[in-house]
């Protein structure tokens, strides 16, 4: 759930950059918008499930739009086809599947076409985003492994995924980003109730976390939350103390 809702919002976005170059001017602001989704393409495709061929390609296209904002290939009739595929590409890309069929068609006319460039010096490999290169990006990898096993072991201790809420929470706190913090640190004294045997894994806990990690992705890809991730936040907070406290939030 989480993963389709970080893909539909990669694609809505992507959709709305690609009019916008299709009906405006090359102007500065449309330039920096190319290279935050760059930014937006490597972080992507670092926390949702996405196949071998995907990932490269994903990562080509990223290239390729860092090369587009920075001027070393022209916003022109040819890079509009290309950013039309790459929207087509995103769709296949999100399905969230490792064990997709190596390359579509479309995927292979657009790497193709991408690959061209590359040969020619126009486009180079950016990594900077990945979450590899990021202290709070290997620590929401490790937040959604310890969630990923947690999440499909009925029964499982939540302690190894209380553990990599509550190092999120320590960086959050490091680099001073109250949001996150109290985030981290709700969702994870909630859990800790269930550890220490205090209260009873319900749905209700579990679906505290799912909102949890999911705007925890949602920070870390995006870099920013939209007013409705807001609410959300504020709610997930509110919902995550009262259970702890031994609460019910159902009759909220």
């Amino acid at each position: 759930m989480q993963a389709q809702e970080i893909n539909q919002r990669i694609r809505q976005g992507f959709e709305r950059l690609l009019l916008e170059c299709l009906t405006s001017g090359v102007q500065k602001e449309l330039l920096d918008k190319l290279e935050v989704h760059a930014g937006y393409l490597l972080r992507w495709r670092s926390v949702v499930p996405m196949s071998a061929g995907g990932q490269s390609s994903c990562a080509l296209a990223a290239s390729y739009l860092s090369a587009l904002a920075v001027g070393a290939v022209p916003l022109d009739r040819a890079a509009h086809l290309c950013l039309r595929q790459v929207s087509k590409c995103l769709g296949l890309w999100g399905k969230g599947s490792v064990n997709a069929p190596e390359f579509s068609a479309t995927e292979q006319e657009l790497l193709q076409a991408l690959t061209e460039l590359e040969a020619k010096g126009l486009i180079g490999p950016i990594t900077s985003g990945d979450a590899d290169d990021s202290e709070f990006g290997l620590r929401v990898l490790h937040m959604l492994d310890a969630f990923a096993a947690w999440s499909t072991q009925p029964g499982a201790s939540p302690q190894l995924l209380s553990n990599a809420l509550l190092a999120l929470k320590g960086l959050a706190q490091q680099h001073q980003d109250q949001r996150i913090m109290e985030l981290a640190w709700a969702t994870a004294n909630m859990l800790d109730r269930v550890i220490d045997g205090t209260l009873a894994l319900t749905e209700e806990f579990e679906d505290v976390v799912n909102r949890a990690a999911k705007l925890l992705i949602i920070a870390f890809v995006f870099q920013v939350w939209s007013s409705e991730d807001e609410r959300e936040y504020a709610q997930t907070i509110e919902d995550a103390d009262l259970l702890a406290s031994g609460g019910d939030v159902s009759s909220l």
